[in-house]
């Protein structure tokens, strides 16, 4: 009896669909801008934090200021590090004639719930849940 039910254990395991973990992630301690010179830092309360939603299924929504940057990116993952590129993520809402456009690069510790993100000019620290 007990063979039985192992196997129909497994049957539902292989044909339930795995969910994909997802992470939520802010600045809230500090902006940081750079461009091809130098770095700038704005502490906190002189900026308004990013707030950057992803799963280790590739799904990005990097929202900062005025709106959210959409998409996905390609997954490298092991049981304690995510990293995700994202190309040409669009920005909405959409006020210009042609998309908006940015990469961003998203590398995330699990283990201690830190990212560095880059998006645009923005390089960021993050505090993850």
């Amino acid at each position: 009896m007990k063979t039985k039910h192992y196997f129909i254990a497994c049957c539902l395991v292989m044909v339930l669909p795995l969910q994909a973990a997802t992470f939520r992630c802010q600045n809230v301690n500090l902006e940081v801008y750079c461009d091809d010179k130098s770095c700038s830092v704005s502490e906190q309360g002189d900026f308004t934090p990013m707030d950057i939603s992803f799963s280790d299924d590739g799904s990005i929504s990097a929202c900062a200021y005025a709106g959210c940057y959409e998409g996905a990116g390609l997954v490298t993952k092991d049981n304690r590090y995510v990293s995700i590129i994202g190309q040409d993520l669009v920005f909405l809402p959409n006020t210009e004639d042609k998309p908006i456009t940015k990469d961003v690069l998203i590398l995330l510790d699990k283990k201690d719930a830190i990212a560095l993100v880059k998006l645009g000019n923005f390089a960021h620290p993050m505090h993850c849940k």
